[in-house]
């Protein structure tokens, strides 16, 4: 299954650190993306985690 259809799917939805990786999956799939930056999410056990990314597409993850 594409990550698009798979991040579509309404359990995913509800999944904050699956729509983020998803999200960097598909950046990294169409360009380059190199990881840099932490942001702390919850996990669907509602720990909180860690996430780290590349700095100029934290607007595209957080909004998207």
């Amino acid at each position: 299954m594409p990550v698009k259809d798979c991040a579509a799917q309404p359990f995913n939805q509800k999944q904050e650190l699956f729509n983020y990786v998803a999200k960097i999956c598909l950046s990294k799939s169409e360009k380059n993306y190199v990881v840099s930056s932490p942001l702390a999410t919850t996990t669907g056990s509602g720990k909180t985690s860690y996430l780290y990314f590349n700095n100029q597409d934290m607007k595209h993850l957080v909004t998207s």
